[in-house]
């Protein structure tokens, strides 16, 4: 069946419609753990192995640094993050940040760098097991090169050099007043963004456009017969 050539503007705002949702990627990572402080070394203790991974919405839009330039955060943008390590495992959900240097002057440090990392910031409850008494509260996964090479701008990257890029990377999960973990990654990978997946309001709109075109149809059909 054609369609009338009026309702191809309809049509193609649904078909635009259906590429809206979420672009999502996934740093995976693994590494072992370096050293650990405060409590937390009665369930971990350097050399334990850990291996996790985030996923962030690769479309987030960025908000650049007022006070550091060549610094610009995607609030936000982490969907969820998971990492195991000596057999347990922590999660959050949506919330936190990632966030991108490139040339960027480290006023603490006194060198110029780029970095990629992801923090949880206390922006999403972890979930896992306590260590005395205090439940994780904080993780970050950081990627840092102190010759300012491994990036070409502050986008969120389509991907990412490997470990010769990054002189420094590094895993942490605290425990509040408990202590924390301090881990180092031998390997990641960044995967491609997924095809944007449609919102559920999308087939929403989809149905109601399609019912639409179809109640056009017919009545231009019944006043055919009219005439």
């Amino acid at each position: 069946m054609l369609l009338h050539t009026r309702n191809w503007p309809l049509i193609l705002g649904f078909a635009v419609s259906m590429n809206a949702g979420a672009a999502l990627q996934t740093f995976s990572f693994e590494g072992t753990l370096t050293n650990t402080v405060g409590a937390v070394g009665s369930l971990f203790s350097a050399g334990n192995g850990f291996t996790g991974s985030y996923t962030f919405e690769s479309t987030t839009a960025g908000s650049p640094s007022l006070l550091e330039p060549g610094l610009t955060y995607y609030d936000a943008a982490v969907t969820s993050f998971s990492v195991t390590l000596n057999g347990l495992t922590y999660s959050s959900g949506a919330g936190p940040q990632v966030a991108v240097r490139d040339n960027s002057f480290l006023v603490g440090a006194g060198f110029t760098a780029d970095l990629f990392w992801a923090q949880n910031n206390l922006a999403a409850p972890i979930t896992g097991p306590a260590v005395g008494g205090s439940p994780a509260d904080f993780w970050t996964v950081y990627l840092l090169d102190d010759n300012a090479t491994a990036l070409s701008s502050l986008a969120l990257p389509a991907t990412i050099p490997g470990p010769e890029s990054w002189p420094v990377s590094l895993f942490q999960l605290g425990f509040g007043g408990s202590g924390v973990v301090n881990g180092t990654l031998s390997s990641y990978s960044l995967s491609a963004p997924l095809a944007p997946i449609p919102e559920p309001e999308t087939y929403a709109m989809l149905t109601a456009g399609l019912a639409f075109l179809g109640f056009q149809g017919a009545r231009r059909k019944k006043l055919q017969r009219a005439t």
